[in-house]
């Protein structure tokens, strides 16, 4: 069960290939969105999951949706931002979806982040667009302006052709080369 009075784990590494409950909480520090990952890579900089396919994905509010196809996510300690490959059930990249956040925090078998209900949705052809409705009024004025440098750091990256804006063949072939019966069991999880 999750606690968020919990203390948060030093940013170190959880192990490769285990379950993480990835928690998206809304400003009010309420659950708004939580789904079940798989970590590909992990290290003090970088934390990198796999959703896979007919994963589901719980909404506050709304019904539960199946994601048809999976998704490479990236999560960074200390930025305001994390970045999903969205892919089609071949796992080709159909494009990116940047969320601004507030920087993920790390609990017993979670991460989590404060989502700020700002993004960015990019093509393939690097072609993006803003996905957000207007920040928050009611953030404090250090948050608002932390979003707002982070969707503008973004679309620097964007624009620049940053490396980060390609395939994440890096993390499928991990995903493809490791164990098949720790894929069996993901796919088992999800029946």
């Amino acid at each position: 069960m999750y606690m968020h009075n919990t203390e948060p784990l030093a940013w170190t590494a959880f192990s490769t290939l285990r379950r993480v409950q990835v928690l998206a909480l809304g400003y009010d520090r309420k659950p708004h969105k939580r789904w079940t990952g798989w970590i590909l890579e992990d290290s003090p900089s970088l934390v990198v999951t796999y959703r896979p396919p007919q994963a589901t994905v719980l909404i506050r509010d709304h019904d539960p949706w199946i994601a048809q196809a999976p998704a490479v996510c990236l999560f960074w300690p200390g930025r305001y931002y994390n970045l999903s490959y969205l892919l089609d059930t071949n796992s080709e990249l159909q494009g990116y979806y940047v969320d601004v956040t507030t920087p993920p925090v790390r609990r017993a078998g979670y991460l989590e982040y404060v989502d700020l209900n700002l993004g960015l949705i990019v093509g393939p052809d690097l072609e993006y667009a803003v996905d957000s409705e207007e920040i928050t009024a009611s953030y404090p004025d250090d948050l608002r302006g932390q979003a707002r440098e982070a969707l503008q750091a973004v679309i620097a990256m964007v624009e620049a052709h940053d490396p980060l804006f390609g395939p994440p063949r890096h993390w499928l072939e991990a995903l493809d080369s490791s164990d098949r019966n720790t894929l069996d069991e993901i796919a088992a999880m999800l029946r």
